[in-house]
């Protein structure tokens, strides 16, 4: 499998469990978790994380 497809695609696995796991109702936090994976840049900060 080509490396850029397969990471592609683990990438919107990990957004994906991400929001259906953790997601709440609860009024303050309602869509909290989908507007940080789908936010700024197809939410690249929250894949790549804190860089040292």
């Amino acid at each position: 499998m080509v490396p850029g497809l397969l990471a592609s695609e683990v990438a919107a696995a990990l957004r994906e469990c991400t929001v259906s796991g953790f997601e709440t109702e609860t009024a303050p936090f309602s869509g909290a978790f989908r507007r940080l994976v789908e936010g700024q840049q197809e939410g690249e900060a929250f894949l790549k994380g804190p860089t040292m």
